[in-house]
């Protein structure tokens, strides 16, 4: 048996002792690299298994955001051997990880593998945003960013690359460029942390739960991964999916598990920090079809968009919403329908109530048949006085032909764009948070 063939094996055998979804959970999720720094004896170990190595060149255990973290001073930092899950090919690659910048802020590498893959603190002289840059087609240009950062506080920050475009997620707002093109693997190790040649800095501060993922994940999957989700379907029950909290929390929790939040006087309620918190429903077995929407009554103090997670039998899905953060109750109507993961079994429902930090009041969630006094076309069950469906149009095309988030949510072309009186709000999910 060749080299290449046990070293095959062994990744497989390595994937299957990955942390993530219990064996009958809808979705599975196989880092090639986990780095969760909770070990104080070992902060720097690949806790996926024993191979691609890393090895720790600086950093010291702290307290992090999610258990331990480790922590910089941009001398060094980590080392992780070349191996071929990691390196730059049609499969795209998934870049996930927490991070904290002392102050003050300066030019730093973040995740660096040279002539493949690139993720950096930009110096001042270019605003100290975020960037990521795929190297294809024997260029690193053109970069995707992000706003501007601040220091001392926490980032939950996913970089994808899908052969095709180039994301960057920062506490649920997403940035997007247009890199098609391919890419070659090399051999050149990945640094993490520690000066590169494209990021002379190391990083001074912070990283927490770090992963590699040797494939372009979706939004939603990179929630999954996020939070370590158990997609398996209630065994016994949980056949409705209406919560209307006068008894309690209904089984609803708040993630990250240390956040804190009280179930009282009819609903949820929570302080949410930016883009990383998750109101996640019990486990469920209710069956769901094209007809259906999903109903829920919030108030937040804070943000602009919010985003609905769902996961089937069929899939997980990403919807963005807009919301009115005025710390009022609005209901907010949003097409599930639309989605070809809208089938069979709901599993789970969860809400990602704003990308900005404040208060959360949740009273009530239902899944139910879209109201009469909506059109019937299940794409557009939530906007009034819908045209007829054009001659051809299949209402199960693919989502990425509905275009790119970046903004409210518009109707599909030659559809009413009247969303609802009142309080309530209607949405199409646009599908740019796949």
């Amino acid at each position: 048996m060749s080299s290449s063939s046990i070293r095959a094996i062994w990744f497989a055998l390595s994937f299957s002792l990955a942390t993530g979804a219990a064996p009958g959970s809808v979705v599975r999720l196989r880092p090639v690299v986990y780095c969760s720094f909770d070990s104080v004896r070992d902060p720097g170990r690949n806790d996926v298994g024993r191979l691609p190595s890393v090895k720790l060149r600086g950093g010291a255990s702290i307290p992090g955001r999610k258990g331990r973290a480790l922590e910089f001073s941009g001398a060094a930092g980590l080392e992780i051997a070349d191996a071929s899950p990691l390196r730059l090919d049609r499969d795209g690659v998934t870049l996930d990880l927490l991070v904290r910048f002392a102050s003050p802020l300066r030019g730093a590498n973040l995740v660096t593998k040279d002539r493949e893959y690139l993720l950096r603190l930009d110096p001042g002289s270019e605003n100290s945003q975020l960037s990521f840059f795929v190297f294809v087609d024997g260029s690193w240009e053109p970069r995707v960013r992000s706003i501007p950062l601040k220091p001392g506080r926490w980032y939950h920050v996913t970089a994808i690359w899908d052969g095709r475009t180039a994301t960057l997620i920062v506490d649920g707002r997403v940035f997007r460029r247009v890199r098609k093109g391919s890419g070659n693997g090399t051999s050149n190790p990945v640094l993490v942390g520690g000066p590169s040649p494209w990021a002379p800095q190391g990083l001074r501060g912070a990283l927490d739960e770090f992963r590699i993922f040797g494939r372009a994940l979706s939004p939603a999957e990179v929630v999954c991964a996020q939070y370590a989700l158990d997609l398996t379907p209630a065994r016994r029950g949980g056949k409705s999916a209406v919560f209307d909290f006068s008894g309690g929390d209904g089984g609803w929790q708040v993630l990250p598990s240390h956040t804190a939040f009280k179930a009282d006087g009819g609903s949820i309620a929570t302080d949410a920090a930016a883009g990383s918190t998750l109101l996640l429903s019990p486990p469920l077995r209710a069956p769901v079809s094209d007809t259906y929407v999903v109903r829920l009554r919030m108030a937040v103090s804070g943000g602009d968009r919010g985003r609905l997670f769902f996961a089937t039998t069929r899939g997980v899905r990403l919807i963005p919403f807009k919301l009115r953060p005025d710390d009022n109750f609005h209901t907010y109507t949003i097409r599930t329908g639309a989605w070809p993961e809208w089938s069979g079994n709901l599993v789970r429902l969860g809400i990602l109530p704003g990308d900005a930090t404040g208060r959360v009041r949740l009273d009530r969630v239902e899944v139910a048949a879209a109201s009469p006094r909506h059109c019937h076309h299940p794409i557009r069950a939530a906007v009034r006085h819908c045209p007829r469906p054009p001659a051809g149009d299949d209402h199960r095309r693919s989502p990425q032909q509905w275009g790119a988030f970046t903004g409210p949510p518009r109707p599909p072309r030659g559809a009413a764009r009247g969303a609802g009186r009142g309080t309530t709000r209607s949405t199409g999910g646009q599908p740019g948070a796949r």
